[in-house]
């Protein structure tokens, strides 16, 4: 009976991990939210020094832009949900030869706009010291820490 039981029991875990693995287009389209929400993150701890958060947030910004980018290549993201879920800056940017000369692309793009404001003030460019305030004050107000993959 006990291995009935244990048997059942797998099955259920199998059949249940086996749904979840595929994702909605809704899903996957979000994926690009996470790839620049990721990207923006890294670029703020990069300036705070904090090499823990930007090596986590870079590799979470990474896997998350080759799973959509993939994805969208695949078919499997409907033109709606990328209207609906992804950046228009990142939906720009979804042209090149390979998968990460985008993700490239797209780095670039996520950290010249996460640090404009950072680093240029209306008197000229910020000092070191002051270019880390705003990059913290930035980084909690977007909850950077609570970002995680899926």
């Amino acid at each position: 009976m006990r291995t009935a039981t244990i048997i059942a029991t797998l099955f259920c875990l199998s059949a249940s991990s086996a749904g979840a693995t595929e994702q909605s287009s809704k899903e996957l389209a979000s994926l690009g939210l996470t790839t620049w929400s990721a990207f923006e993150c890294t670029s703020w701890a990069s300036v705070m020094k904090d090499e823990k958060q930007t090596e986590r947030l870079f590799e979470l910004g990474l896997s998350s832009g080759r799973q959509f980018i993939e994805s969208v290549r695949a078919g499997k993201v409907t033109r709606e949900d990328i209207s609906a879920e992804v950046p228009i800056g990142l939906v720009m940017l979804l042209q090149g030869p390979s998968t990460d000369f985008i993700l490239g692309r797209i780095f670039e793009s996520v950290q010249e706009y996460a640090l404009k404001e950072v680093v240029k003030s209306k008197d000229g460019v910020n000092e070191k010291p002051v270019q880390a305030v705003i990059a913290s004050n930035m980084f909690r107000a977007a909850n950077c820490s609570l970002l995680r993959g899926r």
